[in-house]
């Protein structure tokens, strides 16, 4: 099934153009995804894995969930059925925090505003259910942990650059409105 994607100025406008996901790569246009980072009591973080048969970053660690805002849906919108589609996770939208808008300049064909969410759930790993077969495992992982992993060039983790937005905003969760 085409994704269409609602093309998008440098400052998140929309420009009154839709493509599908693959003609928005192609020609480099400004699109809206969205970074669901799930944490816990323990502040700990939920990593998921990615598939090894996807095209892009395959069997790496990656955001709890994530994705591409469709035409004519919210970031709230988008966050909330990437959630069900990559873990199975039926959520409360008033438990989504908005965090901040992220402009990301991949390369000359993927240009994207990411909205970035705080999710604070206690879940059990074991209990989620990858039902788009886009993740095969998802853990929770202390911040130290991470940090290991992203102090590796090696290690399989994506999106290095939100981390420290992230563990900013767990550890000081007392300033957040949950």
């Amino acid at each position: 099934m085409k994704e269409y994607i609602d093309v998008l100025d440098q400052f998140g406008n929309p420009k009154g153009i839709v493509k599908t996901r693959e003609e928005i790569h192609e020609s480099g246009d400004y699109h809206r995804v969205i970074h669901t980072w799930i944490y816990n009591d323990a502040k700990e973080i939920l990593l998921q894995k990615r598939s090894d048969k996807l095209k892009n970053h395959p069997g790496c660690w990656d955001i709890s969930s994530a994705g591409h805002v469709h035409s004519l849906e919210t970031k709230e919108e988008a966050a909330i059925r990437e959630l069900k589609e990559e873990l199975g996770l039926i959520i409360n939208p008033n438990d989504l925090q908005f965090l901040m808008t992220i402009k990301r300049n991949k390369n000359p064909q993927n240009k994207e505003l990411a909205d970035i969410f705080l999710l604070k759930q206690n879940i059990n790993p074991n209990n989620l259910k990858f039902i788009d077969q886009e993740v095969i495992d998802a853990k929770f992982y202390s911040i130290p942990q991470i940090q290991k992993f992203l102090k590796n060039p090696d290690s399989k983790v994506v999106n290095r650059e939100e981390y420290p937005y992230i563990f900013h905003n767990i550890m000081t969760e007392k300033d957040l409105q949950l």
